[in-house]
């Protein structure tokens, strides 16, 4: 039977990640631009109106780190001896050789690893490929879970967010001529800091150079009473 040497399927955890690469590659363009926009110089009248609410149409593509995930996942859940799983890997290593059909490489693939398990049936080969797709069905279960959480996670929670920022924003309008004078403030003191630190830089580095060159030119003076004494002095 099939199941005596079912192992336990391995969960592809990795489908998480992969949920959401691209959306953390866009929030670090955004934080990039927020960072670059200048200090606000002039009271907004108003909050972004833009429509976010991207609807997703038309066919998904083929997408090789999905591909790959599965095809990994199958190995990880091999079944114990020859089944589909060495089955295909045989008939993959077949496929190049030029002028022989398919039905041939099926056949042929089949009597050779006959040959390794006698008890390799056709039977015995459909019930493996069930068994891996059974893996991936459940993979698909719980990866459509993982998304429902995850857009109550990652989408709904942010819209949430965006909209507790917009009523703040409302009061921070209140309060621009008070934030633009703390800028104004802040500005001054950053010139006077930054001016300051030049200052004491400067002055740090001239004391290292001070400090190496006399390092050297005492050193210089102890390495040539050392010559001195080795060709002037006898005993």
């Amino acid at each position: 039977m099939l199941e005596e040497n079912e192992p336990k399927k391995k969960k592809g955890n990795f489908f998480t990640n992969l949920l959401f690469t691209e959306e953390e590659t866009t929030e670090s363009t955004e934080s990039a631009s927020i960072e670059e926009m200048p200090a606000m110089a002039s009271t907004p009248t108003s909050s972004p109106t833009q429509n976010f609410n991207v609807q997703v149409t038309g066919d998904g593509a083929f997408d090789k780190t999905f591909s790959d995930s599965f095809h990994k996942l199958i190995a990880d859940n091999n079944i114990q001896g020859i089944d589909y799983f060495e089955f295909a890997q045989a008939l993959k290593g077949m496929s190049g050789i030029a002028g022989q059909s398919e039905s041939v490489n099926f056949q042929s693939v089949f009597n050779i690893l006959k040959v390794s398990d006698s008890t390799l049936t056709k039977d015995k080969l459909i019930k493996a490929v069930e068994h891996y797709v059974g893996v991936l069905k459940a993979e698909e279960v719980e990866f459509k879970s993982e998304m429902e959480s995850s857009i109550q996670r990652e989408v709904t929670s942010r819209r949430e967010k965006a909209e507790s920022l917009t009523e703040e924003n409302k009061v921070l309008v209140q309060k621009i001529q008070e934030i633009n004078d703390k800028i104004q403030k802040n500005n001054e003191e950053v010139l006077s800091l930054n001016s300051e630190a030049a200052g004491a830089e400067a002055k740090i580095g001239q004391t290292h150079k001070n400090f190496i060159t006399t390092l050297a030119h005492v050193i210089s003076g102890l390495e040539t009473d050392k010559e001195k004494i080795n060709q002037l002095i006898k005993e």
